[in-house]
């Protein structure tokens, strides 16, 4: 009961996000940009090292110490290359029953 209740608070939190960027517009540029969560040691540097490649953040995710933003290649790569930087391609994610 205890891993359902627990899975369930992520879950909802998760999937309203997922929610919001399935509707959110995509920002034209010369360079394809998608969507990716960029994890740092906290929300403030993760913000921080998105602005500093020129990106915008969308959302933060205070639970994991990261943030949502639309990127080009250069600016993942930039971000990549960088130390205590974590980089997630966003995926869209589905509720499955446990029972």
């Amino acid at each position: 009961m205890r891993r359902q209740t627990l899975l369930s608070s992520m879950t909802i939190p998760l999937l309203s996000l997922s929610m919001a960027a399935a509707a959110a517009p995509t920002k034209s540029g010369t360079d394809t940009d998608a969507r990716f969560l960029v994890q740092a040691a906290t929300v403030a540097i993760a913000r921080q090292d998105v602005a500093h490649v020129g990106a915008n953040v969308e959302h933060d995710l205070g639970i994991i110490n990261a943030v949502a933003a639309h990127l080009n290649s250069r600016q993942a790569a930039r971000l990549r290359a960088m130390q205590n930087v974590r980089l997630f391609p966003d995926r869209s994610l589905a509720a499955r029953s446990l029972t």
